[in-house]
């Protein structure tokens, strides 16, 4: 397949989606891909590969974040609840008085903690943009790093309102390897400062983003997009 800056891809998106779509059932690979093709080891087969994705967050957990932050057993069964109420809640919006409260945790160490999982590769989180802002401490948005450990942490299928977390997570997966991704006033993302987009399903109209200069629909389960609607898929061949 092949690479296509951000740019192109806003600026050409339906000429890209014909191209990308034609001859292919794109919209059953890309769900495919959300729950089980983020890794290399989807080609030793499917029913094992979930299992498989879990041994990594225990891995990374219990070998990876020990040794980052010097991190013992009980310590690090507490940052596994992290992980395990971040996914179940995704995209997760942070209330630290309220974490920390149910984790038994002070303000402190749940800061630390995040920053492990973050340092660690498994979650990406989000602070504010725009003109004037100064970098603050606390994350407000943090989503799993990428779908296939949040279907993993998930066991099943998601309600629709989950898949929403899902898209939102692999939109920002896909987009922080090439640019700087932060929240706007209005909208999901905020991306190099500049685009603002807002993720959704098919039926994801502009609404929350009207009357915005370079903003954007990320719309999943649609093949071919129109306008300022670009399919979700297409943010898949970044890089």
């Amino acid at each position: 397949m092949p690479v296509y800056r951000l740019s192109d891809i806003l600026e050409h998106h339906v000429k890209i989606a014909q191209e990308v779509s034609a001859g292919r059932t794109i919209l059953k690979y890309f769900q495919e891909y959300l729950v089980s093709g983020y890794y290399p080891f989807f080609i030793e087969g499917e029913k094992t590969y979930l299992s498989k994705v879990l041994n990594i967050i225990e891995k990374v957990l219990y070998e990876d974040v020990a040794a980052l932050g010097g991190v013992r057993g009980a310590n690090i069964r507490v940052i596994r609840k992290i992980l395990w109420l971040i996914a179940t809640s995704s995209p997760f919006f942070v209330n630290i008085e309220k974490m920390g409260r149910e984790l038994k945790i002070s303000k402190e160490y749940l800061y630390q903690y995040l920053e492990y999982l973050e340092n660690a590769g498994l979650m990406i989180s989000l602070r504010p943009g725009g003109k004037g802002y100064k970098p603050i401490r606390k994350p407000e948005k943090i989503f799993i790093e990428n779908p296939n450990l949040l279907s993993a942490i998930h066991h099943s299928l998601m309600s629709e309102s989950e898949k929403g977390g899902g898209r939102e997570t692999f939109f920002a997966n896909q987009m922080r390897g090439i640019a700087a991704l932060s929240l706007p006033d209005v909208g999901d993302f905020l991306v190099d400062g500049k685009y603002v987009f807002e993720i959704g399903g098919k039926d994801k109209n502009s609404k929350q983003i009207q009357g915005l200069k370079n903003a954007w629909i990320a719309a999943d389960r649609i093949e071919i997009g129109f306008g300022a609607k670009v399919p979700l898929y297409l943010f898949g061949l970044l890089y």
